[in-house]
């Protein structure tokens, strides 16, 4: 396994650790039974219904046995995130304060965390480049992230957003805020995250 990228972004974490951090994260996304054939699963008149959409049988097979499932995808992501979240005492070092400081940013909350083994970690997604500062603004979204999954914060927070724009080019609300978006907007677009809009 290649650490060289952990390495370099500061990131201390042994191969055993990680493939730790992945088991539990494949546990806590894969569902306790089989993948169920929805051609064998759902009744008669659902695959009709889902016929008439445009939805072929062959849509609803199984992936085959090559194809990693989405949920092998959503641990991956989830390992990362946790296996390079920081600290609290390590994120306050690099922002060059407290870490009662932090601690009570985490209680407002301004900042997002997640725990792992218990203990409260911060992503790397919402500092800058050189994890020395938070992105600027990022503390206005941050309460309406505190609940979410961190999976879909990551997402939402990373991949270009169709309604966020910066000199004519489609960015995601990281780069909107680190190009000096103004938060605001990006609190009209968490309903989308949460399912609401």
């Amino acid at each position: 396994m290649d650490l060289a990228p952990l390495m370099a972004a500061g990131v201390d974490v042994s191969e055993d650790d990680l493939e730790t951090i992945f088991s539990q994260a494949l546990a806590a996304v894969v569902p306790p039974y089989p993948p169920l054939d929805p051609r064998k699963a759902l009744p008669a008149d659902e695959l009709t219904f889902l016929q008439r959409a445009g939805i072929s049988n062959d849509e609803l097979a199984p992936l085959a046995a090559e194809v990693a499932p989405p949920e092998v995808h959503t641990a991956s992501k989830l390992a990362g995130i946790l296996a390079t979240a920081l600290s609290i005492p390590d994120a306050a070092a690099r922002l060059g304060v407290d870490p009662s400081t932090l601690r009570h940013r985490l209680a407002a909350p301004s900042v997002y965390a997640v725990r792992r083994n218990g203990t409260l970690r911060l992503p790397l997604f919402q500092f800058n480049d050189t994890i020395d500062a938070m992105i600027p603004g990022f503390g206005d979204v941050a309460p309406g992230l505190a609940d979410l999954h961190p999976v879909d914060v990551f997402n939402w927070f990373i991949e270009t957003h169709v309604d966020l724009e910066v000199e004519d080019r489609q960015v995601s609300p990281r780069e909107w805020l680190l190009s000096g978006g103004r938060p605001e907007r990006l609190l009209a677009l968490l309903d989308e995250l949460r399912g609401v809009a």
